[in-house]
C-alpha cells in the first residue's frame, strides 16, 4: 500500500512505547519439523513471567500494548465434522505441509497452557494500569508468504476480531507475526487503526541487504550498544498509520547470553533520550517467552529500563504512550 502525502506533524515532547507479542505456541508454528529450540519451551511458565512483567509495570505506573494471538483468548474449542475452525480460510505454505490447524490441541486452557491464555488476558486487564489489548492474528499466519491468500488473511483478521469482541475487547493495533508486513488494506476493514510495521533499523528496512549481512550488522549493532533509532508514525491510508518499531529486547539465547543487561540497559536509555531530545517515540517491544531465557538477568534488564523511563517521565520530558493512544492523537492532528 502506498503511503499518503506525510503531514507535518510532531509530539509536545518525547515518547516511550513497550509492546509485548503474546503468541505462547503459535509463535512456534514456523519451527514445527525442525531442532528449534522454541519447541521446547514450557509455556505454561509464561503466566508468571507475564506477572513478574506486569509488577514491574505496576511498580513504575507504566502501560504497555499487548499483542494477543486470538485463539488465546478462547477457553476451548473443538472440531466441527474433524475440522478445526472450519470459518477461518487456511494459508497454503510450501513449507508447512498439510493443514494450518493440524497441531490445534482442539481441547482447553486447562489441558493445553500453550494454545489457550484467557487467564493471561485476564491478568493483564486486572491490573491497577490501564494496558491496551492488540490483535496479533487469529492464528500466527504469515501474511507476506505467497501461501497466504487475501481470502486467508481477511478470514484470519475477522477471526480475531471476532474473538476478541466476545472477550469485551475492541481492538485497534495490530502486529504482524514475525514483522512480515501484507495485506495492510484489509486492516481498518475490520476496525483495526494502527500496525507495528519494520523496525526503524536502516538493514532491516534495506531490502538489498542479504540475510547474513542483516545479521551480522544486528549482532554488532547489538554489542556496541549503538544508539537505537526513534520513530513517529506513518500515514498509510484514509485510516490507517503504522507505527515503526525502534528495537527488540530480545532473548539472552545463543550469542545473545553474552550480552551483558548493562549493555542492554545503556542502549534503551540512549533511545529514551534520543525520543526526548527529538520529541519522536522510542518503541520498544519483545516477547514474554524472551524472560524465559536467564530470566533473572532479563527482569532485570527491564526494570531498569523501565524505572529509567519512568524517572524521565516524572520530570515531565517523557510521554508513556500505547500504540492506540498515539494513533489517536495523530489522527486527530490530521484531521
Amino acid at each position: 500500500m502506498e503511503a499518503m502525502k506525510e503531514r507535518t506533524i510532531s509530539l509536545d515532547k518525547g515518547a516511550f512505547m513497550l509492546t509485548f507479542d503474546v503468541e505462547l505456541a503459535w509463535g512456534t508454528y514456523y519451527a514445527r519439523g525442525s531442532r528449534s529450540p522454541f519447541l521446547d519451551l514450557d509455556f505454561s511458565e509464561v503466566r508468571s513471567v507475564v506477572d513478574e512483567i506486569l509488577d514491574i509495570l505496576d511498580r513504575y505506573e507504566l502501560s504497555a500494548t499487548w499483542a494477543f494471538v486470538g485463539h488465546l483468548l478462547l477457553n476451548a474449542c473443538d472440531r466441527t465434522d474433524g475440522v478445526p475452525h472450519p470459518d477461518v480460510v487456511r494459508p497454503r505454505y510450501e513449507w508447512f505441509p498439510g493443514d494450518w490447524f493440524r497441531f490445534d490441541p482442539c481441547s482447553s486452557a486447562g489441558e493445553s497452557p500453550g494454545f489457550y491464555g484467557p487467564d493471561l488476558l485476564r491478568a493483564v486487564l486486572d491490573r491497577d494500569v490501564q494496558h491496551e489489548i492488540a490483535a496479533h492474528s487469529f492464528s500466527h499466519i504469515i501474511f507476506d508468504d505467497p501461501g497466504c491468500s487475501s481470502d486467508a488473511a481477511a478470514s484470519d483478521l475477522r477471526k480475531n476480531v471476532e474473538v476478541a469482541r466476545s472477550s469485551g475487547i475492541e481492538m485497534r493495533s495490530f502486529v504482524f507475526p514475525q514483522g512480515k508486513v501484507r495485506h495492510e488494506a484489509l486492516l481498518p476493514v475490520n476496525g483495526l487503526q494502527v500496525f507495528r510495521g519494520l523496525d526503524e533499523r536502516w538493514y532491516y528496512r534495506h531490502s538489498g541487504v542479504p540475510s547474513l549481512l542483516r545479521k551480522v550488522l544486528h549482532m554488532a549493532d547489538q554489542f556496541l550498544g549503538v544508539s537505537p533509532p526513534v520513530v513517529l508514525p506513518v500515514r498509510r491510508g484514509v485510516d490507517l498509520w503504522e507505527m515503526p518499531g525502534s528495537l527488540p529486547l530480545l532473548p539472552s539465547i545463543g550469542f545473545r547470553r553474552f550480552l551483558p543487561v548493562s549493555v542492554k540497559v545503556r542502549k534503551a536509555r540512549k533511545g529514551v533520550a534520543r525520543a526526548a531530545a527529538r520529541r519522536r517515540i522510542y518503541h520498544l517491544w519483545t516477547h514474554p517467552w524472551n524472560f524465559l531465557y536467564q530470566r533473572g538477568s532479563m527482569m532485570r534488564a527491564l526494570s531498569e529500563i523501565c524505572g529509567h523511563v519512568a524517572g524521565r517521565r516524572d520530570r515531565g520530558d517523557l510521554d508513556v504512550m500505547t500504540m492506540g493512544a498515539v494513533c489517536q492523537l495523530f489522527r486527530e492532528e490530521a484531521d
